[in-house]
C-alpha cells in the first residue's frame, strides 16, 4: 500500500518499518514500567486504543510524513498489547499461566491469518479504502469484549469478601498466636529468641 499510494521506494519502506519497530520497543518499555501501577487490564485497554486511533486516522494520512505520525500510536500499542494481555492472563490464574499464554499466542496467530485473508479479499475486490474501517470495527469489538471481561472480574472480586477477609483474619491469628506463645514462654521463665518469634 505504501508503494501504490505514496510511491515509496525500498529505502523509505525500510525507514517506515524501522520507525514502527522503534516505537514498538518504546511501547513495551513503557508498559513494563507502569503496568504494576496501572494494572494489566488498563494497559490492555490503553494499548489497544492506541492502535484504534491509528486505524481511525489512517484515511487522513495523505503524505508520508503524516503517515509516519499516524503509525506512531500503532507502533506504541502493537507489541505492548500482547505483553499486557499475557500479564493479565498470568495474574488471573497463575497456576494455569503456561496454558493460557500458549492459547493466547495461538489466538494471535489465528487472528493474523484471518486478518490477512480478510485484507486480501478486500484488496482483490478493490476495497482498499475499507481496510482501516474493517480493522477499526474489529478492534472496537475486541476492546469492548476486553472491558466487559475486566468489569466482570472486578465485580466478582468485590462481591467475594473472602479473598481479603480470610487473608486478613489468618494474618491476625498468626500474629496473635505468636504473641500468646511469647507470653507463655515468658511466664515459664524462658524468653523466646528473635528467630523463634519470626517463624512461629
Amino acid at each position: 500500500m505504501l508503494k501504490w499510494n505514496f510511491g515509496a521506494d525500498p529505502t523509505t519502506l525500510s525507514l517506515m518499518w524501522a520507525l514502527f519497530g522503534a516505537f514498538g520497543l518504546v511501547g513495551n518499555m513503557l508498559v513494563n514500567r507502569f503496568i504494576d501501577r496501572a494494572g494489566a487490564g488498563r494497559m490492555v485497554l490503553l494499548t489497544s486504543s492506541l492502535i484504534a486511533l491509528s486505524l481511525f486516522l489512517w484515511p487522513w494520512a495523505g503524505t508520508l510524513p503524516w503517515l509516519a505520525a499516524v503509525l506512531v500510536p500503532w507502533g506504541l500499542g502493537c507489541f505492548a498489547t500482547n505483553s499486557a494481555q499475557q500479564a493479565r492472563l498470568v495474574g488471573l490464574a497463575p497456576a494455569l499461566a503456561p496454558g493460557s499464554v500458549a492459547l493466547n499466542s495461538s489466538g494471535i496467530c489465528i487472528g493474523q491469518a484471518v486478518g490477512a485473508g480478510l485484507g486480501g479479499w478486500l484488496l482483490a475486490n478493490d476495497a482498499v479504502a475499507w481496510m482501516n474501517w474493517v480493522g477499526f470495527a474489529l478492534l472496537l469489538l475486541a476492546i469492548g469484549l476486553s472491558v466487559t471481561i475486566e468489569r466482570s472480574r472486578r465485580a466478582a472480586r468485590s462481591a467475594d469478601p473472602r479473598k481479603t477477609g480470610h487473608a486478613a483474619a489468618a494474618h491476625g491469628c498468626k500474629i496473635e498466636g505468636c504473641a500468646n506463645s511469647g507470653v507463655r514462654r515468658l511466664q515459664a521463665g524462658s524468653a523466646p529468641s528473635t528467630s523463634e518469634n519470626l517463624f512461629q
